[in-house]
């Protein structure tokens, strides 16, 4: 494979302040440890050119966004696939048009702060007014040395 072209389907880009491509092979759990070319920065044109040796059946591709600091909450957030050239040859997306939007997100606590090594909060619901609360319960996992 050696480009993939993205379209944001809808989504903002002033929530997004680049774009990474992932691959995991036959693997369907994310990871991050390779990365299809470079992150990408401008939306306008949301092509990535790389090198990737595909297996032989389904390979897994991950698109990541990272957040710009102004990103808006109440946004969702999406991407297609407008094709990968694979040996030369174009290939196009067959996914059907659906709404499977992500909403934004943002880390209310992040791994090993305050030397905690998991943070979980069970439930979140937003008020009628918007506000989005958090139960005020939640669970600290520390790792012990």
């Amino acid at each position: 494979m050696e480009e993939i072209k993205i379209n944001l389907n809808g989504s903002n880009s002033d929530n997004i302040s680049e774009a990474r491509i992932f691959f995991t092979g036959k693997d369907s759990i994310f990871s991050d440890k390779v990365q299809f070319g470079k992150s990408l920065v401008n939306f306008k044109d949301a092509k990535i050119n790389g090198y990737q040796v595909l297996d032989e059946g389904n390979n897994y591709l991950w698109v990541s966004y990272q957040l710009a600091g102004t990103a808006n909450l109440t946004d969702k957030l999406d991407a297609d696939l407008n094709y990968a050239k694979i040996d030369g040859k174009y290939l196009t997306n067959k996914k059907e048009n659906s709404d499977d939007k992500l909403r934004v997100g943002v880390a209310v606590r992040n791994h090993w702060v305050d030397s905690v090594h998991t943070y979980r909060i069970p439930g979140l619901a937003t008020s009628n007014k918007g506000t989005l609360l958090a139960t005020p319960g939640f669970t600290v996992v520390f790792r012990t040395f």
